[in-house]
């Protein structure tokens, strides 16, 4: 289980995390490759140690393939996404929540269009609680 929600992992961690989201399982060599891809220039070691830790949190797990290992995330995009979510309802409005979609309601900004796909989105669980 994983120690820490995935918006409190480092930026490092969270961008080698959606990489392995995004493709599936990697080794070191192909975030590496990745990686170095933009600016920063970093090394084998680096990507190595930043695996490691995400797998003594229980974010990643790894897969012997020849003398390589694969890492694989040990939870999906949604289920991180999820917990991150709790954790912030349960920080931010004590749990509350209802509160949470009052704020969201409250925003001027929300659109007609994204009320019309919460509304669905609220009937389609509802429907699915009942069965």
């Amino acid at each position: 289980m994983a120690k820490k929600a995935v918006d409190q992992l480092g930026e490092m961690q969270r961008q080698i995390l959606k990489m392995l989201w995004d493709d599936g399982g990697l080794t070191v060599q192909e975030v590496l490759d990745r990686v170095n891809r933009g600016e920063k220039q970093l090394a084998y070691t680096t990507i190595l140690s930043t695996l490691q830790t995400l797998e003594r949190a229980g974010w990643v797990k790894p897969k012997k393939e020849g003398r390589a290992y694969r890492y694989h995330a040990a939870k999906s995009r949604r289920e991180a996404a999820g917990a991150s979510l709790r954790e912030f309802v349960k920080r931010t409005f004590g749990g509350d929540k209802k509160l949470l979609f009052e704020s969201l309601l409250g925003d001027k900004r929300i659109s007609d269009t994204d009320l019309e796909t919460l509304k669905q989105m609220i009937e389609d669980k509802q429907r699915e609680n009942q069965s």
